[in-house]
């Protein structure tokens, strides 16, 4: 279990200073849940980006999420440079949810300057800002306590002029949700080899245990398509951990929090303790819905989604077009009782990769990354287009100011500097300008971004 690379960033969350220390428990239930079950549902999962975000006023975004120059401050046809968060540059916003929004970023200084990762920021107009703060101290505790290869957990966190920002690795694919959607659905085989990694990750976090060995609990809390990422590499990565709950050290009934009620196991409608066996079923719920092409708890408000998990008989996916072969396994996942369900997340992996092999229902990890490639590849490819021409446009940004202060260097008292010492220090001095001008206008601009936020935390 590596720590998350700020250390210092995780230690200051959890002591008296930071202000509320780190918590995985006892949020209300009567600030996170939308009254209405599919506006709950959508709402807290994040999405591809279709609207342009609070971004500086010289830049919008177009549909995917990149950015661009607007008509104001940029000329037609070129690209737009990237803002700066702390030691990050920011290109492009490529999904938002209730609380947050996420861009692709890099490291300014890093080893790998390709090398992409993702920022998590809380957006300005969340109705839940307590929760949203609460999540992200979660995100960062579980970073610093669990990662592994199918998990995507925090590497870096920080704080940009008041507001706090998460970094993790960038996953060049897509949610299961995106996949989903269309006619063109993954097959049974692609589900089934996306399940068990997701298994495994699970298998992991309810097993991680702190510094000193001691087991800890960790239960996801809100497993759903949105959070599963699956890469053009073929590996599934479980995401989003801020609905976490350590229940080895408090145990106590769990508030429905941000999760999504067609995904939430009956227990957590009934304000009963969670285990493992709660993502058990949520993952079953998930499992049924990619193999069927629906949902089997849609429903208009909260209450009615809360009636169907908590009453309504659920036919197997086979009489909704998906393999019979699978029915045992969902159902028992999908069991209303924890008792009934199984026991651990190899225990499933375990009767779910049987009952696939004996059908030949199990896509290797390369077809896996095939099928993203086939069927979002020419999305992912225009978002690597736009991300390029931003950051590409930062370091030629960055060149042309050396430039001009090596171009331009200024005259010295009464003209008669002495060539030597002009050479060296003139530019240094533009340079010197330029930066602070930069700086000063960056500051100002990502300033105006956070502005609500401060204001909301304020009043």
């Amino acid at each position: 279990m590596a720590p998350v690379e700020n250390a210092s960033s995780v230690s200051s969350l959890d002591s008296p200073e930071a202000g509320s220390p780190v918590s995985l428990e006892g949020e209300g239930a009567a600030n996170g849940v939308a009254p209405s079950g599919q506006e709950a549902s959508k709402s807290s999962a994040l999405s591809p980006d279709r609207t342009s975000p609070a971004l500086p006023q010289t830049v919008i975004e177009t549909s995917t999420g990149a950015v661009q120059p607007s008509a104001k401050g940029a000329g037609a046809g070129a690209s737009a440079a990237p803002f700066r968060v702390g030691q990050y540059e920011v290109a492009a916003r490529i999904a938002r949810g209730a609380i947050g929004s996420v861009y692709v970023c890099r490291k300014v200084k890093g080893e790998d300057p390709n090398r992409l990762l993702t920022l998590k920021v809380i957006r300005q107009h969340t109705l839940h800002q307590d929760l949203a703060e609460a999540s992200f101290r979660r995100e960062v505790r579980v970073g610093s306590l669990f990662r592994h290869p199918n998990a995507q957990t925090v590497i870096d966190t920080g704080i940009y002029d008041g507001q706090r920002f998460l970094i993790f690795e960038y996953v060049d694919g897509a949610c299961l949700a995106e996949m989903m959607v269309g006619e063109n659905r993954p097959s049974p085989a692609v589900v089934v080899a996306i399940v068990l990694e997701t298994l495994t990750a699970l298998q992991a976090l309810h097993d991680a245990t702190d510094a000193k060995g001691r087991w800890l609990g960790l239960v996801h809390c809100d497993i759903s398509p949105e959070n599963v990422l699956v890469g053009v590499d073929g590996v599934t990565r479980l995401s989003d951990f801020g609905s976490a709950r350590l229940t080895a050290i408090s145990n106590q009934a769990q508030t429905l929090g941000l999760c999504k009620p067609s995904y939430m196991p009956p227990e957590q409608f009934r304000g009963e303790k969670l285990d493992s066996r709660s993502d058990l079923y949520s993952l079953g719920v998930l499992l049924w819905t990619a193999l069927t092409g629906r949902q089997p708890f849609t429903a208009d408000t909260f209450d009615e989604v809360a009636t169907k998990v908590l009453r309504m008989k659920v036919s197997p996916p086979s009489a909704h077009g998906g393999p019979a072969c699978l029915d045992d396994v969902c159902m028992q996942a999908m069991n209303r009782s924890p008792e009934g369900r199984f026991l651990v997340a190899s225990a499933m992996a375990a009767a779910l990769r049987t009952s696939a092999l004996a059908n030949n229902l199990i896509e290797s990890p390369a077809g896996v990354g095939e099928w993203v490639r086939r069927n979002l590849g020419d999305r992912l490819a225009e978002r690597h287009r736009l991300i390029e021409a931003v950051l590409a446009a930062g370091a030629k940004e960055s060149a042309e100011v050396q430039s001009r202060a090596s171009d331009h260097p200024e005259q010295g008292q009464g003209g008669h500097e002495d060539a030597d010492t002009a050479r060296v220090t003139r530019p240094r001095r533009a340079l010197a300008t330029q930066i602070k001008a930069a700086k000063a206008s960056v500051a100002g601009t990502f300033r105006t971004l956070f502005d609500r936020a401060r204001r909301q935390r304020r009043g």
